[in-house]
């Protein structure tokens, strides 16, 4: 009976070893070293189970069909970087994930952040795998590919540093079509729906192929926002990133775009630019007093800025740079720009050469 209530453990089945130990307490009502054994067995797979259900970024649900008996069975699914002790790591999982993932967001920064353009990737450290709990096998027979949808969830939690709420659980494999990741049927179902309802009652999203059909929006529902914060992950090696925000001088509001390099741009990447600071050209364009480029960047990607007709004809007041080896006023927490380009109106305080100093 003990070896059995490993079994169930291992397989993500922690009511159907609850009830069994509770049998066995009933069973030896009137025996009390094995009541006391099956008492002591229940509160530990009760323990275990809270364990299970408690996420952490790059963990998910894995449910699956067991093969031997049809029964469902459900598993924890984890990525990682670096440390990854607690996981038995399938490298062909950790290797066919990369181009998926790298591919997946290139699509997806273009859509929803077209001002974040991820240059290269290091997903090196990267690995996959089922995690290792309590009495847990070094390996899982899994057949299909209905992990494929699971399994890139956990990555982007990771990257992202967003956990995958408990509430979720999902299955299905995935193909790209029409620069989309869309799901692909997978068998099966009606059994993981069933181990999930018993199993796994925090569950109140199994989301499959036939309840969403497109990888965008369900990474857009879990993770919104936090997608931007991969650039600052370990995974990413080069980016850049166009930011704007609102400062004051003495001469007024002025709004100020943040060109965050990270890395070097190579002169394939550099050709590109004209095309990435056209699809963010709403960003760069001022709706004020004028625009300041603050950032590590090359010269000549500003120059290439301040030469794009649409916002020089955009422009009411003027065009300045940051320039840190200008004199500083006695408030260090000023900066400095200095002005390259003013409207053609007239209209501007300013002329080539003057220094702003904002903050």
């Amino acid at each position: 009976m003990v070896n059995k209530i490993k079994e169930l453990i291992s397989e993500g089945r922690f009511n159907t070893a609850v009830r069994l130990c509770e049998e066995e307490i009933r069973k030896y009502e009137n025996n009390l070293d094995e009541r006391i054994h099956f008492e002591e067995e229940k509160k530990l797979i009760e323990k275990y189970y809270e364990a299970f259900i408690t996420n952490i970024p790059g963990e998910t649900f894995l449910p699956l069909v067991n093969q031997n008996n049809n029964q469902g069975k459900v598993l924890k699914l984890k990525t990682a970087y670096g440390n990854y002790d607690d996981i038995n790591v399938n490298e062909e999982w950790t290797y066919n994930i990369k181009e998926i993932i790298t591919d997946f967001f290139d699509l997806y920064l273009k859509k929803e952040y077209p001002f974040i353009k991820i240059l290269e990737w290091d997903l090196s450290g990267l690995k996959c795998g089922i995690k290792n709990y309590y009495n847990s096998v070094d390996k899982y027979e899994i057949e299909g590919k209905s992990y494929l949808l699971p399994l890139i969830l956990s990555v982007i939690s990771l990257l992202t540093e967003k956990n995958i709420s408990n509430e979720y659980c999902f299955t299905g494999d995935l193909e790209k079509f029409n620069n989309k990741y869309v799901l692909k049927r997978v068998e099966g179902i009606e059994i993981k729906q069933k181990v999930i309802q018993e199993e796994l009652p925090v569950v109140r999203k199994f989301i499959y192929p036939e309840t969403s059909k497109d990888l965008f929006d369900i990474v857009k529902e879990l993770f919104a926002d936090s997608v931007k914060n991969i650039i600052k992950s370990p995974f990413v090696k080069r980016s850049i990133v166009l930011e704007k925000r609102e400062v004051g001088s003495e001469f007024g509001k002025h709004k100020v775009i943040t060109i965050s390099l990270n890395g070097n741009l190579l002169i394939d990447e550099f050709l590109q630019m004209p095309e990435f600071l056209r699809n963010n050209i709403q960003l760069l364009k001022d709706e004020g007093n004028g625009v300041i480029y603050d950032g590590r960047a090359p010269i000549a990607l500003y120059s290439m800025i301040s030469s794009i007709t649409e916002i020089i004809n955009s422009l009411p007041n003027f065009l300045a740079i940051n320039y840190p080896s200008a004199i500083q006023p006695n408030n260090s927490s000023y900066k400095a720009a200095i002005v390259i380009r003013t409207s053609n109106s007239g209209g501007s305080k300013l002329k080539e050469g003057d220094v702003i100093y904002y903050k």
